[in-house]
């Protein structure tokens, strides 16, 4: 049976295949028959339907013919890297159970190509593979991209999408050093409008001459950290008294203005060499990790790496 693909929230279509023995359509007639499916990394049922999800067809004229209607908590959850694998359990009118092969891949995918957070678009990824008319591998590219994007944006502690605004974060300002600068990673921050010291208690806006926004050229059009006067007072707070830190709440327009585009070009080649390395199925999210880019040999995946290692900043 070739692969499926049903959408989340999506209680249509149904699954319809005939049930062989040698090659032969089984008459299902007095046996029951459950449709099943396991994510292929668990044993663990994800699917188990049966009663009326499960219709049989005329055994007279189409022995083995069976449909599965898909009901909401089927449905609930996308499972598309990896798809789930599945196979039908018959149990014979003897009361004998048996299953046939787990001989396909069941997609279960949101709609949608496009996420507010993706880094590429398809369009990229298929610009570079040179696709020019086959759209049939659009949603596993968009569900590369949709699970890439954060892996990337967590290596280079960068926030490259989404662009947000009027957002109020809240980070710990270590005051055991000599050095009051707070480490915006893994965040991004375009404009501050506001930042307040100790805001869960006596809260003090701090004025622009108390702080400073770096890099000050900030050329990625970001700042990285925050850095506030020496001379600074109240930064002793209950909460430093209690946990040895302080807080400093930071109002402002978070996250890169536009994704830059080696960055596009960068996250769309690693998307494209991620499908070619693992020929359509899903490995894991190792291939984002330190040791597996090394491992990969081509060429163009080392460049971007080495272009978004331009942009890497170190999480706190």
């Amino acid at each position: 049976m070739p692969d499926q693909v049903l959408y989340v929230a999506n209680t249509s279509p149904s699954i319809t295949d005939t049930i062989k023995v040698n090659g032969v359509g089984f008459n299902l007639t007095g046996s029951t028959v459950k449709f099943q499916a396991r994510d292929p990394r668990s044993n663990t049922l994800i699917i188990n339907a049966g009663g009326a999800q499960i219709t049989l067809g005329n055994q007279v004229t189409s022995p083995g013919s069976v449909t599965y209607t898909p009901v909401s908590g089927d449905v609930a959850t996308a499972y598309e890297v990896p798809p789930l694998v599945a196979w039908w359990n018959v149990t014979l009118a003897s009361g004998a159970v048996q299953d046939t092969p787990e001989s396909f891949n069941l997609f279960i995918r949101p709609h949608g190509q496009s996420r507010a957070a993706d880094l590429c678009t398809v369009t990229d990824v298929r610009q570079y593979l040179r696709i020019t008319l086959d759209q049939s591998r659009n949603d596993l590219i968009q569900a590369f991209i949709s699970r890439g994007s954060p892996a990337v944006m967590k290596w280079c502690g960068c926030e490259f999408a989404p662009a947000s605004t009027g957002l109020t974060r809240t980070f710990p300002l270590d005051i055991t050093g000599g050095d009051l600068t707070i480490e915006l990673a893994p965040w991004s921050l375009r404009t501050a409008s506001t930042v307040t010291l100790s805001p869960e208690g006596a809260a003090t806006v701090l004025t622009t001459a108390q702080y400073s926004l770096e890099p000050v050229q900030a050329p990625d059009g970001v700042y990285k950290r925050v850095k506030l006067s020496p001379f600074l007072g109240g930064v002793i707070s209950p909460t430093a008294l209690t946990f040895g830190y302080s807080k400093v709440a930071i109002t402002g327009n978070w996250g890169f203005a536009t994704v830059p585009d080696d960055v596009v070009q960068a996250v769309a080649t690693i998307v494209a060499r991620w499908m070619d390395v693992a020929q359509g199925q899903y490995q894991s999210s190792d291939i984002f990790d330190t040791t597996m880019r090394q491992t990969l040999p081509p060429a163009d995946v080392k460049s971007a790496w080495a272009l978004l290692g331009n942009y890497q900043n170190m999480t706190p």
